[in-house]
């Protein structure tokens, strides 16, 4: 028999809410996000009624998703604000994801709008997949400073991204932020999950495993 925590999260993602998903590409972050959305209603606190998936180009993956994800509608390339508002009108709590579109929606007013307005009013839940966590553009610095997680995914390449944003989030902490994420991604597809939503729980700040069926691990500093 099923027990709760193989179909739920052991710590959900506050809802509705906005999402970095950063990784280089090949990395498992397009993987990772079919996970999260074929166990939706398990990893966020409130149930989702509809997902909508913006893409650039068109992957073999999209297809097991579309025969393993309830409810999800794909559309290629950035949504207009018209479409924007009649994803907004669907009743409930619904998901907005952005799979590698920065490029296209670095100066965007929709991103803008939805990312200060939208998102809370309509109950949207916005997720980004993105590679450059610092996104140049007036719409992605928008994002990026009305993010309440970021999850990280090993980045070799430009490790100076990543303390810049542990030295933002953990000031005077940023020693312990990076002893998380070097951790926390020594395994295969390993991430941490930087949790600032102002209604999560302090403690449990910096985790990882956050999927149903697995040991979440969180990392707290030395006392």
């Amino acid at each position: 028999m099923d027990t709760w925590w193989e179909k739920e999260s052991l710590l959900k993602f506050e809802s509705p809410t906005s999402i970095f998903i950063a990784a280089p590409s090949g990395s498992g972050k397009t993987v990772f996000t079919k996970n999260i959305l074929k166990h939706a209603n398990g990893m966020f606190k409130v149930p989702i009624s509809k997902i909508f998936f913006c893409y650039s180009m068109w992957q073999k993956l999209y297809n097991e998703m579309e025969n393993e994800i309830k409810n999800i509608q794909f559309y290629k390339g950035l949504p207009t604000m018209d479409t924007l508002n009649e994803w907004g009108a669907v009743e409930g709590h619904k998901i907005i994801v952005f799979d590698d579109l920065m490029m296209q929606g670095v100066e965007s007013e929709e991103l803008v709008q939805l990312m200060c307005v939208g998102s809370h009013h309509a109950n949207i839940t916005i997720i980004f997949l993105i590679q450059n966590i610092f996104q140049k553009g007036k719409s992605m610095r928008t994002a990026s400073l009305n993010c309440h997680y970021f999850i990280l995914f090993q980045n070799r390449r430009d490790m100076l991204q990543i303390q810049t944003l542990g030295r933002q989030i953990f000031p005077g902490k940023t020693k312990f932020f990076m002893d998380a994420y070097q951790r926390s991604i020594s395994k295969s597809y390993g991430y941490l999950v930087v949790d600032i939503n102002p209604h999560s729980d302090k403690s449990y700040q910096l985790r990882t495993d956050i999927l149903p069926g697995q040991d979440t691990i969180v990392y707290q500093p030395e006392k």
